[in-house]
């Protein structure tokens, strides 16, 4: 197992690529957006509720759980690489997967964080100097970030092959 799971085998580009999917499958699961109730007039303007409240990524789009999955399957595919020798999995092509299945999950991400919630109001009939704002939290930085460096990495590894 040690000789298996030694880092020093491992490529740089490996080991940014499998760990972009472990923290990509935490972020879907933070605070992607906050709602702020704000109030204005001529003279004031501020929150008036604070902290705001605050929807996962994946409560607010369902459809993030594939690039979950997809991000999942990446990182076991590099796993799966380093088994021992006689295990190991032999992909001729894996280069081009981690990058079409990066790609994959950097769109869907980035769809994502950009589709913010609408405000939902229900039956509350908010005066004119109140209103919802709906602004991007953390979950989605930390997403949109690790699916860039993954895509990023895989393509200058695919580069760096001379593939």
């Amino acid at each position: 197992m040690r000789r298996w799971f030694n880092w020093a085998r491992w490529t740089t580009a490996d080991k940014l690529v499998a760990l972009a999917g472990p923290v990509l499958a935490v972020a879907v699961f933070m605070p992607w957006f906050k709602a702020t109730v704000r109030f204005t007039t001529s003279e004031i303007t501020g929150v008036m509720f604070d902290p705001p409240g605050t929807v996962t990524g994946l409560t607010a789009h369902r459809y993030l759980v594939l690039p979950l999955a997809v991000a999942l399957l990446e990182s076991a595919v590099i796993v799966a690489r380093y088994f021992p020798s006689r295990r190991a999995l032999r992909l001729p092509f894996h280069r081009y997967f981690l990058v079409v299945a990066s790609g994959v999950v950097f769109l869907t991400v980035l769809v994502a964080a950009l589709l913010k919630p609408p405000p939902w109001y229900g039956t509350l009939q908010m005066p004119p100097v109140m209103y919802l704002t709906i602004d991007w939290t953390y979950g989605a930085m930390v997403a949109v970030a690790a699916a860039l460096i993954a895509l990023g990495v895989a393509v200058a590894a695919l580069r760096s092959d001379g593939i």
